[in-house]
Protein backbone atom coordinates (compact mmCIF):
# COMPACT_ATOMS: atom_id res chain seq x y z
CA UNK A 1 0.00 0.00 0.00
CA UNK A 2 2.68 1.72 0.70
CA UNK A 3 4.81 2.23 -2.58
CA UNK A 4 1.42 2.65 -4.52
CA UNK A 5 0.71 5.88 -2.42
CA UNK A 6 1.55 9.22 -3.71
CA UNK A 7 3.23 9.91 -0.67
CA UNK A 8 4.85 7.54 1.25
CA UNK A 9 6.07 8.51 4.85
CA UNK A 10 7.64 6.07 6.90
CA UNK A 11 8.58 6.05 10.82
CA UNK A 12 13.15 5.53 11.06
CA UNK A 13 11.93 2.81 13.39
CA UNK A 14 9.90 1.10 10.83
CA UNK A 15 10.60 -2.31 8.61
CA UNK A 16 13.12 -2.09 6.32
CA UNK A 17 10.26 -2.68 3.41
CA UNK A 18 8.41 0.53 4.40
CA UNK A 19 11.35 2.54 5.14
CA UNK A 20 12.44 1.60 1.58
CA UNK A 21 9.39 2.11 -0.55
CA UNK A 22 8.44 5.48 1.38
CA UNK A 23 9.71 8.69 -0.18
CA UNK A 24 9.85 10.49 3.36
CA UNK A 25 11.49 8.55 6.39
CA UNK A 26 10.82 10.35 9.71
CA UNK A 27 14.14 9.55 11.00
CA UNK A 28 12.73 10.32 14.93
CA UNK A 29 9.05 8.46 16.54
CA UNK A 30 7.51 12.20 15.75
CA UNK A 31 4.71 12.80 13.57
CA UNK A 32 4.84 16.27 13.74
CA UNK A 33 7.75 15.88 11.61
CA UNK A 34 5.82 15.07 9.18
CA UNK A 35 4.68 18.59 9.66
CA UNK A 36 7.44 20.30 9.66
CA UNK A 37 8.99 17.93 6.12
CA UNK A 38 5.46 19.23 4.50
CA UNK A 39 6.25 22.88 5.20
CA UNK A 40 9.86 22.34 4.35
CA UNK A 41 9.21 20.84 0.56
CA UNK A 42 6.69 23.91 0.29
CA UNK A 43 9.65 26.09 0.89
CA UNK A 44 11.77 24.82 -1.61
CA UNK A 45 9.10 24.31 -4.09
CA UNK A 46 8.34 28.16 -3.84
CA UNK A 47 12.30 28.78 -3.99
CA UNK A 48 12.78 26.45 -6.86
CA UNK A 49 9.57 28.73 -8.64
CA UNK A 50 11.50 31.92 -7.56
CA UNK A 51 14.60 31.21 -9.04
CA UNK A 52 13.17 29.96 -12.57
CA UNK A 53 11.38 33.42 -12.95
CA UNK A 54 14.01 35.40 -11.78
CA UNK A 55 16.80 33.30 -14.44
CA UNK A 56 14.13 33.58 -16.95
CA UNK A 57 13.44 37.19 -16.83
CA UNK A 58 17.10 37.85 -16.51
CA UNK A 59 17.73 36.28 -19.59
CA UNK A 60 15.02 37.05 -21.26
CA UNK A 61 16.12 40.61 -20.99
CA UNK A 62 20.22 40.37 -21.15
CA UNK A 63 20.39 37.47 -23.98
CA UNK A 64 19.39 40.31 -26.45
CA UNK A 65 21.09 43.29 -25.15
CA UNK A 66 24.33 40.80 -25.67
CA UNK A 67 22.86 39.73 -28.69
CA UNK A 68 23.22 43.50 -29.90
CA UNK A 69 19.44 44.45 -29.62
CA UNK A 70 20.57 47.79 -28.76
CA UNK A 71 23.10 48.30 -31.61
CA UNK A 72 20.99 50.25 -34.03
CA UNK A 73 19.39 52.54 -31.89
CA UNK A 74 22.67 53.63 -29.62
CA UNK A 75 25.40 52.50 -32.01
CA UNK A 76 27.18 50.45 -29.04
CA UNK A 77 27.97 46.77 -28.57
CA UNK A 78 28.16 45.61 -25.11
CA UNK A 79 31.61 43.58 -24.87
CA UNK A 80 32.07 39.84 -25.02
CA UNK A 81 33.39 39.72 -21.50
CA UNK A 82 30.79 41.89 -20.19
CA UNK A 83 28.06 39.51 -21.80
CA UNK A 84 29.70 36.58 -20.41
CA UNK A 85 30.13 38.38 -16.48
CA UNK A 86 26.29 38.89 -16.87
CA UNK A 87 25.72 35.47 -17.29
CA UNK A 88 27.77 34.42 -14.73
CA UNK A 89 25.79 36.64 -12.24
CA UNK A 90 22.51 34.75 -13.51
CA UNK A 91 23.71 31.55 -12.42
CA UNK A 92 25.82 32.89 -9.26
CA UNK A 93 22.36 34.34 -8.19
CA UNK A 94 20.25 31.29 -8.07
CA UNK A 95 22.95 29.06 -6.86
CA UNK A 96 23.69 31.94 -3.60
CA UNK A 97 19.43 31.70 -3.71
CA UNK A 98 19.57 28.36 -3.42
CA UNK A 99 22.09 27.94 -0.89
CA UNK A 100 19.85 30.72 1.13
CA UNK A 101 17.19 27.53 1.86
CA UNK A 102 20.42 26.34 4.52
CA UNK A 103 18.89 29.63 6.83
CA UNK A 104 15.85 27.45 6.61
CA UNK A 105 13.91 27.18 10.66
CA UNK A 106 11.08 24.91 10.69
CA UNK A 107 8.11 26.25 12.11
CA UNK A 108 6.78 25.77 15.77
CA UNK A 109 4.58 22.63 16.02
CA UNK A 110 2.37 22.72 18.93
CA UNK A 111 1.21 19.02 20.64
CA UNK A 112 -2.67 19.90 20.66
CA UNK A 113 -4.32 19.10 24.28
CA UNK A 114 -5.79 15.88 25.03
CA UNK A 115 -9.75 15.36 24.21
CA UNK A 116 -12.03 15.30 26.60
CA UNK A 117 -14.52 13.17 24.81
CA UNK A 118 -14.51 9.60 26.51
CA UNK A 119 -12.28 6.69 25.20
CA UNK A 120 -13.26 4.76 22.23
CA UNK A 121 -14.73 1.34 23.13
CA UNK A 122 -14.94 -0.35 19.92
CA UNK A 123 -12.72 -1.42 17.03
CA UNK A 124 -14.47 1.48 15.04
CA UNK A 125 -13.90 4.04 17.16
CA UNK A 126 -10.31 3.40 18.09
CA UNK A 127 -9.49 3.77 14.38
CA UNK A 128 -11.53 6.36 14.24
CA UNK A 129 -9.61 8.54 17.27
CA UNK A 130 -6.37 7.33 15.30
CA UNK A 131 -7.33 8.44 12.14
CA UNK A 132 -8.66 11.97 13.69
CA UNK A 133 -5.37 11.89 15.70
CA UNK A 134 -2.68 11.63 12.42
CA UNK A 135 -5.10 14.01 10.47
CA UNK A 136 -3.90 16.74 13.19
CA UNK A 137 -1.03 16.17 13.04
CA UNK A 138 -0.13 16.28 9.34
CA UNK A 139 -2.23 19.67 9.72
CA UNK A 140 -4.87 18.28 7.99
CA UNK A 141 -7.68 19.29 10.21
CA UNK A 142 -9.77 20.73 8.24
CA UNK A 143 -9.80 17.96 5.33
CA UNK A 144 -10.73 15.98 7.88
CA UNK A 145 -13.50 17.60 9.66
CA UNK A 146 -15.01 18.62 5.43
CA UNK A 147 -15.05 14.41 5.11
CA UNK A 148 -15.96 13.39 8.47
CA UNK A 149 -18.13 16.02 9.73
CA UNK A 150 -16.44 16.50 12.93
CA UNK A 151 -13.89 19.89 14.12
CA UNK A 152 -10.50 18.84 15.24
CA UNK A 153 -8.09 21.81 16.00
CA UNK A 154 -4.95 21.73 13.99
CA UNK A 155 -1.31 21.56 15.58
CA UNK A 156 -0.22 23.71 12.82
CA UNK A 157 -1.91 26.71 11.38
CA UNK A 158 0.01 26.78 7.54
CA UNK A 159 -1.36 30.53 6.79
CA UNK A 160 1.05 31.55 10.02
CA UNK A 161 4.05 29.66 9.19
CA UNK A 162 4.08 31.13 5.80
CA UNK A 163 4.21 34.72 6.55
CA UNK A 164 6.73 34.33 9.41
CA UNK A 165 8.37 30.89 9.37
CA UNK A 166 10.91 29.63 6.48
CA UNK A 167 12.05 31.35 4.08
CA UNK A 168 9.97 32.58 1.62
Amino acid sequence: ALAQADVGVAVGCGTRVAIEAADVVLVRDDLRDAVVALHLARTVYRRIRLNFVWATCYNLVLIPIAAGALYPATRTRLPPAAAAACMVFSSLSVVLSSLALRLYRPPPVEVAPPRKAAAATTPYEQLKDGVRSLAVALGLARLHADVCGEESEPLFDASVADEGGGLV
